[in-house]
């Protein structure tokens, strides 16, 4: 199973770091996201340091949405 490093960054707390086996940034948001105003979640792969996906907290609507 793939391993990749999920980074969760928003700018009212410091970023946090999660090992996951999903590549998908809107799944480990469900999981690790904390609904901040412009929290971020990146899935990136270990070894090469490439963003797999991404998604973003919209304040708005109240829910995360895939941005790469």
């Amino acid at each position: 199973m793939a391993r990749y490093i999920c980074t969760v960054r928003s700018p009212s707390t410091y970023a946090r770091e999660y090992t996951v086996t999903t590549s998908s940034a809107y799944k480990a948001a469900q999981d690790f996201g904390r609904g901040e105003g412009g929290e971020a979640v990146e899935i990136v792969r270990p070894r090469s340091g490439r963003v797999v996906s991404a998604a973003m907290w919209s304040a708005e609507d109240r829910r995360y949405y895939r941005v790469y």
